[in-house]
């Protein structure tokens, strides 16, 4: 078991995760093993007083799946059930064949 963070590699601190520092590095693993993009981390703006670009006072708010993106979930989930429903079957087949 490692005391780093499965996709950022910091420190895991107090989070409740074995693998990982908190629920974004969580969701951004989960979305790198689908293959769906990360979105970019929040910038504060230029010129933005230091207590808000610091995140006092101003929260920015959390990504959300798209429509299109979650389709794309569904499908791919899809397809790899699919897959895993077709080996199977062709295990059971291919080992009769084999003790014949």
């Amino acid at each position: 078991m490692s005391d780093t963070c499965g996709f950022c590699d910091k420190p895991l601190g107090t989070s409740a995760s074995f693998d990982f520092c908190g629920e974004a590095c969580q969701t951004a693993w989960r979305r790198e093993q689908i293959g769906l993009p990360n979105p970019k981390p929040y910038v504060p703006p230029a010129g933005m007083p230091p207590a808000f670009a610091a995140g006092w006072g101003y929260t920015p708010p959390t990504p959300i799946i798209t429509q299109v993106e979650a389709q794309e979930v569904a499908e791919r989930i899809l397809e790899q059930s699919r897959a895993v429903n077709a080996a199977l079957d062709i295990a059971p087949q291919a080992q009769a064949e084999e003790a014949a």
